[in-house]
């Protein structure tokens, strides 16, 4: 759940598109609207 979020970070930060996108997606996907991470990963996806 959220540490989808934290790995598709970090693989964005070390310009791995690809493998940060599927990481943020999949923590889009499960992380409960309320959660932090749910918001975070939206607003990565938007700006990759």
């Amino acid at each position: 759940m959220q540490a989808h979020f934290y790995i598709g970070e970090w693989y964005a930060l070390h310009q791995q598109l690809a493998l940060a996108k599927s990481n943020l997606n999949l923590a889009e996907k499960t992380c409960p609207r309320t959660f932090i991470e749910y918001t975070g990963a939206k607003a990565e996806l938007g700006r990759l």
